[in-house]
């Protein structure tokens, strides 16, 4: 442990510090996808989030399912969630002054969070599921690495990747940064601007 400026840190301190930054990465990520594309500030966006993970512990907890077809149905969930929220709440408001859709998804953060309470609650207290179990100790920086954040150094830059090579590579896109760039353009070009909408919604409810 050492001190900077009244400030006890020691390195795993920080690593947990850069791992927590990743993991705020994939719901930035998420809040600036919607904001580029449709110019929409998702404050509902971190309560999407928590309601999948919510779900995830709760499958594997009460119900027993394996790891990976409760992640799926998690990542499921909270991409349902937000399409809807994009289907029933922006798309109808989409033409109103944007402080009303800023307001709307606080509204709809508080819906989301309304519904995870009416969810059946976790039956006992055990650890957060992870994929990658046990503990490697780093030798020289005082380092003990656990299985959860390895999980988040493969996923999160796995992500990135995958989302970089899709805005950049794809049509979809394309059609996402015309759309983001000159929606009138893109809308005589022959893009909707409503799918598109929605595929964006739709990706950042997995996100977060």
């Amino acid at each position: 442990m050492s001190i900077l400026a009244g400030i006890l840190y020691s390195n795993e301190i920080l690593f947990q510090g850069f791992i927590d930054g990743l993991v705020y990465a994939l719901i930035a990520m998420g809040l600036v996808l919607i904001y580029k594309a449709t110019g929409v500030i998702n404050f509902a966006q971190g309560a999407i989030g928590t309601f999948g993970g919510f779900v995830m512990g709760m499958l594997m907890v009460n119900y027993g399912l394996p790891y990976w077809l409760a992640a799926i149905l998690a990542i499921a969930a909270s991409a349902a969630v937000s399409t809807v929220t994009e289907l029933l709440v922006v798309r109808r408001l989409f033409t109103k002054p944007r402080l009303l859709l800023f307001v709307a998804t606080l509204g709809v953060a508080q819906l989301v969070a309304l519904i995870q309470i009416w969810l059946p609650t976790v039956d006992e207290r055990v650890d957060y599921p992870t994929p990658i179990k046990g503990y490697w100790e780093i030798g020289g920086i005082d380092i003990l690495l656990r299985g959860e954040q390895v999980t988040v150094l493969i996923v999160v830059p796995f992500i990135v990747i995958v989302l970089g090579y899709l805005l950049q590579k794809t049509r979809f896109g394309l059609a996402v940064r015309s759309a983001a760039d000159n929606p009138g353009a893109a809308q005589l070009a022959g893009i909707s601007i409503r799918s598109v909408s929605t595929q964006v919604w739709l990706i950042a409810g997995v996100l977060a």
